[in-house]
């Protein structure tokens, strides 16, 4: 058992000595009891703080600082019923520990309200910590003046809690607190040697290896009742709720629709027909010159040098973190560069450098090199090419990797119209949905 062992009492009333007090306060009379969680050490994977946990209905970590209960109230809150001011009192003894807390009000129909308070240290008394209670939605719920909740518990008795107030003040890093036991950190009963993920109740996914790709697949990206699915490339991972059996699970890499149309085993043959020109890319008009008819095209100049801008923000709805990248669709697992270089035909190169990058999805696309003539007059454009987004994450939703092909349409047109670059989707597709926050 790890931590410290704390003192606590529930207390009618705060008493004048050198304790340290909890007063939780709630306006709602229809409150009978408030019950207390009190996490003390923190969770880690090795030197690094645990990153959230995903509650049942969550499809992945929802972000926060996860702690321990107290070792001596591993199962069940500390409870105390409001006086006729409103309040609830916890008492503690003087400790060396710093706790983190989650109040909920309970009645009979269910939680009223709930609250986080942040560290606290213990060391000595007096001290009075007062915390209101906010009415409590979902957690991820962005409603202001509100607390956001998930509350679990297991068969066996075990309970998890994380919360956030979802105001100015957030709890942890900008987002949640969990209390968990130890033994169990996701209260899914299930023994350690079956766990998957101790800290995602009854996952189907695990740990994903983005670099060995093995299917192709649709997942939920939101923890909402109606979840949002998207196509996303997976890799194999085990199953909490088939111990043993192995599963597709996600590498949050998304992918157009047609991809999971395509492809069921991910493979070299399956990636080009499911990134043929049906599926949603980015198709960039290219306009071009030459002096005679012999000589090979290159991209327009205006003065600046030839490049074709990207401004088409309209399916985003979250900031990319980068410049995106560009690979060679039967060279994907080398990796997406800042630059590429094309085979433009019968021995000519284009290379393709994104530079001038801004956060909301806007770039330009540095060109140098020359195209082949047949291939501007044949009308056969240049293709082969994926481009990588990567979107921040929401409170709702982790961060994102979205692959696109590339198509580049080749127009000669005397430089009449600057080299532009755009979003188009054939059909509906669930891959503009990783583009924006749902």
């Amino acid at each position: 058992m790890r931590g410290r062992w704390l003192v606590l009492s529930v207390v009618a009333t705060a008493a004048c000595d050198d304790s340290i007090y909890v007063e939780i306060r709630t306006a709602d009379l229809g409150v009978d009891n408030v019950e207390l969680f009190v996490g003390v050490d923190q969770c880690t994977q090795g030197d690094t703080p645990c990153d959230g946990v995903a509650p049942p209905g969550y499809a992945f970590h929802y972000p926060g600082d996860v702690f321990f209960h107290d070792p001596q109230d591993s199962q069940t809150p500390l409870r105390a019923a409001p006086g006729s001011d409103g309040s609830a009192w916890f008492k503690f003894a003087a400790s060396a520990a710093s706790v983190h807390m989650i109040a909920i009000g309970r009645a009979a129909d269910g939680a009223r309200g709930a609250s986080v308070i942040e560290s606290v240290d213990l060391i000595k008394g007096p001290l009075h910590i007062v915390s209101t209670l906010a009415p409590n939605v979902a957690l991820g719920d962005v409603t202001p003046d509100r607390t956001g909740l998930a509350f679990w518990t297991t068969a066996s008795g075990d309970t998890c809690i994380g919360a956030e107030n979802t105001d100015a003040f957030r709890a942890g890093r900008g987002a949640a607190v969990f209390i968990v036991p130890d033994a169990d950190s996701d209260c899914d009963d299930l023994p350690v040697d079956a766990e998957c993920d101790p800290l995602a109740y009854l996952t189907d996914r695990g740990s994903v290896d983005k670099s060995m790709p093995t299917c192709v697949q649709h997942f939920p990206i939101t923890p909402d009742a109606t979840n949002i699915t998207v196509c996303e490339i997976g890799g194999a991972a085990c199953s909490e709720r088939a111990p043993g059996s192995i599963t597709c699970g996600p590498t949050d890499i998304c992918v157009p629709d047609s991809l999971c149309t395509a492809c069921g085993v991910f493979s070299p043959a399956c990636i080009l027909t499911g990134f043929d020109n049906a599926a949603t890319g980015v198709l960039c008009d290219l306009h071009v010159q030459h002096a005679s008819a012999a000589d090979p095209y290159t991209a327009c100049d205006d003065g600046g040098g030839p490049i074709a801008e990207f401004k088409d923000d309209s399916p985003f709805g979250r900031n990319a973190t980068d410049a995106p990248g560009m690979a060679h669709i039967f060279d994907v697992q080398s990796g997406f560069q800042q630059s590429v270089t094309l085979d433009s035909g019968n021995g000519h190169q284009l290379t393709v450098t994104s530079i001038n990058f801004q956060t909301k999805c806007k770039f330009d696309l540095k060109l140098e090199g020359d195209i082949d003539p047949v291939r501007v007059t044949g009308g056969e454009g240049i293709g082969g090419v994926l481009m990588e987004f990567m979107m921040e994450g929401t409170s709702k939703t982790p961060p994102q990797e979205v692959v696109l092909p590339v198509t580049f349409k080749l127009v000669d047109d005397a430089c009449a119209v600057k080299s532009n670059c755009r979003i188009v989707s054939q059909t509906i597709d669930s891959v503009l949905d990783c583009l924006k926050a749902p």
